[in-house]
């Protein structure tokens, strides 16, 4: 057991030494409004996972879908955004890992708003 865990501890003292030689900090959240919706699209999505797996009910999720009305606005009547809820109520049936539903999420987001730009999702073209 000590032996494991002397690997599993190195392995991950390499991993955050990795990361943080690969990602100096900067960069990690895309700066852009559309980047920063697909990245929080994926956040949510990977929550939802976990708490799928922890038996937390779907319900208590859907707030985060709940677009925000204008300060100062008085009506009550809430709208929800469908591609939120959709990504929250999938995965509660996702079978992978929450980062590989995450990814899934961020990517099918890109491509949605690289079409709706008619630009490419690639930095590099």
């Amino acid at each position: 057991m000590l032996k494991t865990y002397r690997i599993f501890f190195g392995s991950a003292m390499a991993f955050a030494s990795f990361t943080s030689q690969a990602f100096d900090g900067t960069q990690l959240i895309p700066v852009d409004a559309s980047g920063q919706r697909c990245f929080s699209a994926a956040m949510i999505g990977m929550d939802s996972v976990i708490n799928s797996r922890l038996g937390v009910l779907p319900e208590r999720g859907v707030e985060l879908a709940k677009r925000r009305a204008l300060v100062g606005d008085d009506n009550d009547d809430a709208t929800f955004s469908t591609d939120l809820l959709r990504t929250i109520f999938n995965a509660y049936m996702w079978d992978g890992s929450p980062h590989s539903y995450a990814v899934t999420v961020f990517y099918q987001c890109a491509q949605k708003q690289s079409a709706v730009q008619g630009t490419s999702i690639y930095a590099f073209e």
